[in-house]
């Protein structure tokens, strides 16, 4: 008899985890179809239609979803760049932010040309995986490219302007910390101009980051071909 018993309770809550789990999965593919909804209808227009809570609330959840899930999310990234033309600069602040938490974290240390130049020849014969991984890259690396030239232009646009100091310290923050980290990777030189060039800006602050970070990269005790080709480039 107290066999039976436990047994019963044993499959009793064996039934009651599965029913936990089944919920737990049925709230998850709802948000996902909250989310995969909402996200169809992000455009520059939709944005602007947005308070700014809602856009803070839009950009955290594509942000966590890049982080998270970044192999199949890799297309969300030009959603989050649409926010970059925001009218808010605390938006584009945020935006910003979010975009160098994504390419600190996810950004190859190898050089990616080689790689998608392959990835393009119909010779070379290549998985589904290799397919994908190299689609991601593709992705990640126009991203940043795009991402770069709007903090240069960014940049370019509020300068001088009253109450946009904070600003644009932030943005060459953000500059400094890709260059130093990704001096090997592609578009480098795009961020070193963007620093030499800061190093007359008006702003003392400005002007001591740009030489620090350039510093930080020129000073490094390295004698591959690589660094040699890149201070020569900067020189």
């Amino acid at each position: 008899m107290a066999k039976k018993i436990k047994e019963n309770f044993r499959r009793s809550k064996l039934k009651e985890q599965r029913l936990i789990r089944l919920k737990a999965k049925l709230k998850q593919s709802t948000k996902q179809k909250e989310n995969d909804e909402l996200f169809k209808m992000i455009t520059v227009d939709s944005i602007d239609s947005l308070s700014e809570k809602e856009k803070f609330d839009t950009l955290l959840k594509l942000y966590k979803l890049v982080i998270s899930f970044p192999d199949t999310n890799s297309d969300k990234l030009k959603l989050i760049m649409l926010f970059m033309k925001d009218n808010s600069l605390k938006v584009i602040a945020r935006t910003s932010k979010y975009l160098r938490n994504i390419f600190i974290e996810l950004l190859p240390s190898y050089r990616l040309n080689d790689q998608m130049n392959n990835g393009n020849n119909p010779k070379v014969k290549k998985s589904k995986e290799v397919e994908a991984l190299q689609n991601f890259e593709k992705n990640l690396c126009s991203t940043y490219e795009e991402f770069i030239t709007s903090l240069d232009v960014l940049d370019k646009s509020t300068y001088k302007k009253e109450n946009c100091n904070t600003f644009r310290e932030l943005i060459i923050d953000i500059i400094c910390e890709l260059f130093k980290k990704f001096f090997y990777f592609n578009h480098e030189d795009k961020l070193y101009r963007i620093l030499i060039d800061k190093l007359s800006d008006d702003l003392e602050s400005i002007r001591k980051n740009a030489f620090k970070a350039l510093y930080a990269v020129l000073a490094k005790v390295d004698n591959s071909k690589s660094m040699f080709e890149l201070k020569l480039a900067m020189i």
